[in-house]
């Protein structure tokens, strides 16, 4: 047996397949320090939705940045996503009914409504005619 310490938490049930995730998990970790208290409501099955969701987060604090006007470090560009952007955007899809409602599924379902409204309307906006396109989209709303 093999001791091996990590970054990134591994339990007794890690397999050698687990480590091509836990390793864009930590990638993502270092990129976007969310605070310990909520790091682990952000959570993928799929390796590359790390990278996705890093490369929009960072984004996401680049434009936050420009309208403040001010210089923001990653810890605090981490936090305002999670609180001014996840939350808020988890709890439109919910009341949008285009959230299955399992917390487990936070992440996915936010990376996936995100880009989707990026990709298809072109916009990095959250109001209600988006998320009336995005119902259509989705066939939830007739």
């Amino acid at each position: 047996m093999t001791l091996v310490r990590t970054a990134m938490s591994a339990g007794s049930d890690l397999r050698m397949g687990d480590l091509p995730l836990k390793g864009h998990e930590r990638l993502f970790r270092e990129r976007i320090p969310l605070p310990p208290a909520v790091r682990g409501r952000v959570v993928f099955t799929d390796a590359d939705h790390w990278a996705l969701l890093a490369e929009g987060i960072e984004a996401w604090g680049f434009r936050r940045m420009q309208e403040r006007g001010e210089l923001l470090d990653r810890e605090a560009v981490a936090l305002m996503w999670f609180s001014d952007e996840y939350e808020p955007v988890l709890a439109l899809l919910r009341e949008a009914g285009l959230h299955p409602g399992d917390s487990a599924l936070d992440a996915e379902v936010y990376l996936r409504f995100a880009r989707e409204r990026y990709h298809v309307l072109r916009t990095h906006r959250w109001d209600d005619s988006v998320i009336t396109r995005l119902q259509l989209r989705d066939g939830r709303k007739r």
